[in-house]
């Protein structure tokens, strides 16, 4: 009985990693934002500060302009010509320049362009060819940026280009409101990260539409997002991202939408004695479906605290071995502690797990309403809702059972509740007992643990193992997978039904005793304690009885019973120390001081008696000096 590997718990931890460097860009693209809101303010002084006329029209050539307040400038403008044109606006040609010096040369913005054309009343402006703003190593450029003033809204339809020391970007339309304090990217978004380790791959981001709202600390990415890191990539119809306060650290994403993603582990180098990912070089495989992928982050999305994957999730991983493992449910949740380690996995809903093992193509299915890994413990519990139980599925067998428990490492399992295995036939498995193993072998129980190390089945309270018509009964039944072994104790009774050649029908067996055995080398299922048979009108008990078998195909050849034998027939009995029934010649012989009772002809003793159950005879032998035979019909 092969279950799920030890390997999957860290197949499963391994799922969010590529997931998480996703979210990283945001953190930069709100710089952008950021810098939009703080220049609200000062964009307002700079132009009330300029006393323009309209009763003149005239050209200032090589203008400068500034204004100071405190130790430093607070504005400096540049431009080779300013004038007011037909179109009664104010403009500012050739090499515009505008700082908006910080509180220091760390927080200083620059403004440049090839115009800007504003009206009289100061509310609206527009910087038209190759404007471009930077901000630290923030750098943002397009052929038009539009302000208006009165509706504090800044925009550009022209497409924008954004790039930064790690960042890198582009989209068609750009839309921020200063009053609602949302910022707005549509057309074509794309967006490139370059990770802080030179070894890693930049990240890439497309979609139809960015949108960040600063007052709700919340944003989204819709329309046909694709993530991508070399061969890795991922998709969603939408990407949402919840920020904290601080608007540094983000403590949520949400994928959404046919959520998708193919990741590829990268195998480990050595370089400088440590184990580095090497980036030339790929190793498992790990597919990941979902209609919604949650991600919850602490101190700052260092870390993430859990993953939630919500509606038809899968997960596949296949290893570089050739094994592979699948996940499906409605629901995959992953817990993990403030060292990364996974703390906790479960999957909910109608859950599924397939396992192949590499050059194999057997395939194990594992199956319940909720699955869960608690830590490190590295076992896998699967429960079952209502009348629906846990199932656990291989090429040779099935088990059922309200809860079941597989311990990853070891291969042990554990099934409780209403437990049912059913070991298939068709020459797919070793025998089960003595039981063919070319018939499916059935077996209801409370209980039932399976020992890998030992190849061996233990089940318990009110078991029952039945093929077709034959059963065995117990109170606790031990199989043993490889060897074929039956250890039996408490309450065990067995039914076997044997085919009589004179009169070409079947004959029922019963067998009970305390306990039993079965060894399939000497074909031998022994009774022991309390032992009584059954068998067409003869009743025998015994202290022990053993049955031993034909060499194929487990017919029974001839039952030994041994210790205080008594047999009944109808209204006679026999009484001894051991008795032989020849299954194929249908006589029971008892011997060892033999005594025949008959109620109404009274008692007789002799040396054998010799019971003919086709007939119903039964003869009784003296072995004297004078032999003789004295033949009762019964």
């Amino acid at each position: 009985m092969k279950t799920i590997k030890g390997k999957t718990k860290f197949n499963l931890t391994k799922i969010v990693r590529f997931t998480i460097a996703v979210t990283l860009f945001l953190i930069l693209v709100i710089i952008s934002v950021y810098f939009m809101s703080r220049s609200r303010d000062q964009t307002e002084n700079h132009l009330n500060s300029k006393k323009i006329t309209t009763q003149k029209i005239e050209t200032k050539e090589q203008i400068v302009h500034f204004e100071v307040k405190g130790e430093r400038m607070n504005f400096l403008i540049k431009a080779n010509k300013q004038y007011i044109g037909k179109d009664s606006k104010y403009h500012l040609e050739g090499n515009i320049e505008i700082i908006d010096f910080g509180k220091d040369k760390s927080e200083d913005i620059f403004i440049y362009g090839d115009k800007v054309v504003y009206d009289k009343e100061l509310n609206h402006f527009v910087l038209t060819g190759q404007g471009r703003v930077t901000y630290k190593d923030l750098v943002i450029t397009s052929n038009l940026f539009d302000y208006d003033k009165k509706s504090e809204i800044f925009k550009s339809n022209e497409g924008v280009s954004f790039s930064s020391s790690r960042l890198r970007g582009s989209a068609k339309k750009f839309y921020y409101s200063m009053k609602e304090e949302n910022l707005t990217l549509m057309d074509n978004i794309d967006l490139e990260l370059t990770p802080k380790s030179g070894e890693n791959l930049p990240l890439l981001v497309e979609g139809n539409e960015l949108e960040y709202n600063r007052k709700k600390k919340a944003g989204e990415i819709s329309g046909n997002v694709h993530l991508s890191q070399g061969i890795n990539h991922a998709s969603a119809q939408a990407l949402k991202f919840y920020l904290a306060e601080d608007e540094e650290n983000v403590e949520r994403i949400s994928l959404s939408g046919n959520v998708k993603a193919y990741l590829v582990e990268r195998e480990k180098r050595e370089s400088s004695g440590q184990a580095q990912d090497d980036p030339t070089s790929t190793g498992a495989k790990r597919e990941i479906e979902a209609d919604e992928i949650d991600l919850f982050a602490i101190e700052g999305f260092s870390r993430v605290s859990h993953v939630e994957a919500k509606g038809k999730c899968s997960y596949k991983s296949i290893d570089t071995s050739g094994s592979s493992l699948e996940i499906q449910g409605e629901a995959l949740n992953f817990l993990f502690d403030r060292e990364g380690e996974l703390q906790k996995f479960e999957a909910l809903k109608n859950v599924k797990m397939k396992e192949q093992q590499e050059n194999s193509e057997e395939r194990r299915f594992v199956e319940g309403e909720e699955m869960t890994i608690q830590g490190d413990t590295n076992v896998l519990q699967v429960k079952g809702k209502d009348n629906i139980g846990a199932r656990v599925t291989s090429h040779d067998s099935e088990i059922l059972a309200r809860e079941i428990t597989i311990y990853l490492e070891n291969d042990n399992l554990e099934a409780l509740g209403d437990t049912k295995v059913v070991f298939k036939g068709k020459g797919q498995r070793e025998s089960i007992g003595f039981f063919s193993k070319e018939k499916p072998v059935f077996i209801t129980a409370q209980e039932m643990r399976y020992q890998g190390n030992k190849e061996r089945f233990i089940f318990s309270n009110n078991v029952k193992v039945w093929q077709e018509k034959e059963m065995l009964l117990a109170n606790e039944i031990t199989l043993f997978e490889k060897k074929g072994n039956i250890l039996c104790s408490g309450g065990v009774k067995s039914v076997f039904f044997h085919q009589l050649k004179k009169e070409k029908k079947e004959d029922r067996i019963e067998i009970s005793a305390d306990k039993m055995s079965f060894d399939p080398e000497n074909h031998l299922i022994s009774y022991e304690k309390n032992g009584s048979l059954k068998a067409r009108d003869i009743k025998m008990q015994a202290q022990s009885i053993d049955v031993i078998l034909k060499d194929e195909k487990g017919e029974m050849k001839m039952i030994i019973a041994k210790g205080s034998v008594k047999i009944i027939q109808k209204t006679t009995e026999g009484k001894g120390e051991k008795a032989l029934y020849n299954m194929e010649e249908e006589v029971v012989t008892l011997s060892g001081n033999p005594v025949f009772i008959d109620k109404k002809k009274g008692m007789i003793r002799g040396d054998k008696l010799t019971f003919y159950i086709a007939d119903g005879r039964i003869v009784v032998e003296n072995r004297g000096r004078e032999r003789s035979a004295t033949v009762i019909k019964s």
